[in-house]
Parts: C-alpha cells; structure tokens; sequence
C-alpha cells in the first residue's frame, strides 16, 4: 500500500513547490524591476532605490497580474507560455553574446572557475560550505520547467518513453545554457567589489552596469 501513499506524497510536494515557485520568482521579477528602476535613475550617483514597503507592493502587483492572467482563456495562457520559450532562449542567447561582447576587461579563467568569496561582512555566514550550498541555488534557478513533461505524459504518444526522454532533454539544455550564461556574466565582472556590495541592489544588475557605465560613462535614463 506504499504507491497511494507516494502519490499522495508527490502531489503535495508538488503543489507546494508550485506555490513556493510562483512567489520566488515574482519576488525576482519583482527585485529586478527595483534594480531596473535605480539603474535608470542612476544608480550610485544618486538613482531611486525602493523602500521595502514599496519592493513587497510591486510584489504583489505581480502576483495578481499573474494570477490574472493564468484565470484567463487557454488560448491566451497558451500564447503566453510560446512567448516565454522563445523570449528564454533568444534571450539567454542575447546575453550570453552581448555580455562578455560589450564588457571591456575581461576576468581571468583562474578567477572565473578557481576563486571563492565568502564575503562574510554582507551575508554574515562565517561557514564556507554553507556559503557554496547557497550559491548553488543561482544555478539551480536554471533548472525550471522540466515537470512539464510529466503533466503532459497522459496526452502524448508513447510518453514511457518521450515523457522521461522530455525530463532528460529539458535538464540538459538547461544545464548547458544556464551554465554558459552564468559563466559568460562571471568573464564579464569589471569590479567584483561592487557585485559583493552592488548600488542597484542586485548582482547581475550590477555586473551590467559596470560594463556600461565602464564603455560610456553613464547609463542612467
């Protein structure tokens, strides 16, 4: 009797991870549109940084247009979900070209692969391993979507072989382009300074805007 037990398991797990996603990452969503906002009012030299009553409200702002929009037709919902695949892979693709393209030093191989900072004055974690454990969730933002082929599996053809072929498809490609992304960013870093401590209040926010502002000055506006 362990199976109604396991799938009783996996549906909770699985509905909580849902929940868990959504607000994680409209709470991104909703920290890059903060950063977005400081970087084009100028960032260190004086832009707008929000309160964080102001942060939790274009917060929940997402979550409702986003609640909105997963109430409306399939059709609709369905549309959404096309543009969102090929705005991720055209758009990783974009930056993982852009980036080091524009950016005008470069950090060393030895830097990108071989160099740890704790940086324990910010985050105020003095042990190293729980350090990495944590920098791991960066990568893992990377591996998202490949459950799709299982809720999908009753309405595909053979699916006891294209569902699990799916899962395995979707955790490489993410693998391959997460990864080329975080590494083109990494070659990328003019001031690792200032992307411990970044003035736009996010990290690749920063990194962006130190290439920029390192090319032309300013990128305010």
């Amino acid at each position: 009797h362990l199976a109604p037990f396991m799938s009783w398991l996996t549906g909770w797990f699985n509905l909580l991870g849902q929940a868990a996603s959504a607000a994680g990452t409209d709470f991104t969503l909703a920290n890059f549109i903060s950063s977005i906002v400081t970087m084009c009012t100028g960032a260190e030299d004086g832009g707008f940084v929000m309160s964080t009553t102001q942060l939790l409200g274009v917060y929940a702002a997402c979550l409702v247009l986003h609640g909105c929009i997963n109430s409306a037709s399939v059709k609709l919902v369905g549309l959404m979900n096309d543009m969102s695949a090929w705005w991720h892979l055209l758009g990783t693709l974009v930056l993982i070209i852009a980036v080091p393209a524009l950016a005008p030093t470069h950090q060393s191989g030895d830097y990108v692969f071989g160099k740890f900072t704790p940086n324990e004055e910010v985050s105020n974690i003095s042990n190293n391993g729980y350090i990495f454990l944590l920098g791991l969730l960066t990568a893992q933002w990377t591996f998202t979507g490949y459950d799709a082929s299982a809720h999908l599996s009753e309405e595909t053809q053979s699916s006891d072989v294209a569902s699990p072929a799916g899962i395995v498809a979707a955790i490489l490609i993410s693998f391959v382009a997460g990864w080329a992304y975080l590494v083109s960013l990494t070659f990328s870093i003019q001031d690792p300074d200032s992307v411990l401590s970044p003035s736009t209040g996010n990290a690749i926010a920063q990194v962006l805007w130190d290439i920029f502002k390192a090319r032309g000055g300013s990128t305010a506006g």
